[in-house]
């Protein structure tokens, strides 16, 4: 094999305009690897990693960590906007609760999901959409209050969540049994009837004039069940 000229060595290794479509969809993969993994920004910055990505591609130069950061916040507000429209348009959803704990007990956290079929799609989805720290102790209020921030901020209303489900702690099942109990009360002292034979969402209404987590308060988790007997 013939040894290439120097002007072919030349163009060979030249490396990518910052603004060519090359340059910018390698970028793009990588900053959405870094962000859906959990790795670190500086990942980018470490020798091997970089060697790594020469040996790929001679073009590619890999940029500064402040330029994965950016694009990385940019990509999630954007999916965070599809996953918002996706609830927008889902009928039902349903959420899953379930606390954890780091190992000393130095922080606990509160993760939030919801599992919806898209009808875009035709698919069922299941996403993670908050992970929030929690204060010692892990009442029932403490619960409530953290998943009425998550549903406020996915844009969530309480009538089109079918059902909660949680493992069995005493807090969990207090924090649901709180807004039963509140809708009961209200619709005694109100005395008045509800037809709600041909209600889509089939809500009870609370005191505050909020709605409740809608026909079913909780579901407990099937898993957390069986491992208690």
């Amino acid at each position: 094999m013939d040894k290439p000229t120097s002007v072919q060595d030349f163009f060979g290794t030249r490396k990518y305009n910052d603004n060519s479509p090359e340059q910018r969809s390698r970028v793009e993969g990588i900053a959405q690897w870094i962000g859906r993994t959990g790795l670190p920004a500086r990942i980018v910055k470490d020798e091997e990693f970089i060697a790594m990505m020469a040996k790929m591609d001679k073009k590619f130069k890999v940029p500064k960590r402040q330029i994965f950061l950016n694009l990385i916040d940019q990509i999630y507000k954007e999916e965070k906007e599809k996953i918002k429209q996706n609830l927008a348009t889902a009928r039902r959803i349903t959420t899953g609760l379930d606390i954890w704990t780091k190992k000393e007990l130095t922080a606990s956290f509160l993760g939030v999901s919801d599992c919806y079929f898209n009808p875009e799609t035709k698919k069922a989805e299941h996403k993670l959409l908050n992970l929030k720290e929690m204060v010692h102790p892990h009442t029932a209020v403490s619960i409530s209050t953290l998943v009425e921030e998550s549903k406020e901020e996915w844009g969530i209303p309480r009538e089109k969540v079918l059902t909660t489900i949680t493992d069995n702690g005493s807090n969990m099942v207090a924090s649901f049994h709180t807004h039963a109990e509140v809708a009961t009360t209200s619709e005694e002292d109100s005395e008045v009837e509800h037809d709600n034979a041909n209600d889509e969402y089939e809500h009870q209404e609370g005191e505050d004039g909020g709605y409740d987590y809608g026909a079913i308060e909780r579901t407990p988790c099937v898993v957390h069940t069986i491992s208690l007997s």
